[in-house]
């Protein structure tokens, strides 16, 4: 019995050191078991970073993307970030709602409140994670509107491609720190 349980305590110690290693970038992200599920995780993200590149591409050549194009990618962003973060998924869906309802309900009429909640909501969770979604949430505030005059459109385009460029870095990172 004694045999056992210092067994299990030397196991204890080197499964914590083990996952201290990445403590600092992947502090609260959902331990992944299966080996396929995190290569699941890692390529969903890095297709976002891939996407990111096309609509940073896209809008430094003068083209508008449209609030649908944004929104629909920072949405599944959203739903890929709350996977990884327990208490950023529970704000979202707060109430049963989907990740859209959140943009259109909530998102929409308070922002600047929302970006700052999703940054300061409760621990245990993962700063990076969240972090990661108000950047993404940030992208919704500079696309560009089409019926406003040429200048006013340009700032806009450089904003939004500013905003997305801080996304794939800081998604460059969570990318860097998974398995």
């Amino acid at each position: 019995m004694k045999r056992m349980v210092t067994y299990s305590a030397l196991l204890m110690l080197l499964l914590s050191a083990c996952s201290m290693q990445r403590a600092e970038s992947a502090d609260a992200l959902s331990v992944t078991e299966d080996a396929d599920e995190a290569a699941e995780v890692k390529s969903g993200f890095t297709a976002s970073a891939a996407a990111i590149d096309g609509f940073i591409d896209q809008t430094r050549h003068g083209r508008n993307l449209s609030e649908m194009t944004v929104g629909l990618f920072v949405s599944s962003l959203l739903g890929q970030l709350g996977s990884q973060d327990t208490a950023l998924s529970a704000h979202l869906h707060q109430g049963g709602r989907f990740i859209d309802g959140y943009l259109s309900e909530i998102f929409q009429y308070h922002p600047k409140d929302e970006i700052a909640h999703i940054l300061s909501l409760p621990q245990p969770g993962n700063l990076l994670v969240r972090q990661i979604a108000a950047a993404a949430l940030e992208c919704l505030l500079h696309i560009p509107d089409s019926k406003t005059v040429q200048a006013e459109q340009a700032t806009d385009r450089e904003a939004l491609a500013t905003s997305f460029a801080d996304l794939k870095r800081q998604l460059g990172l969570l990318i860097s720190s998974l398995p």
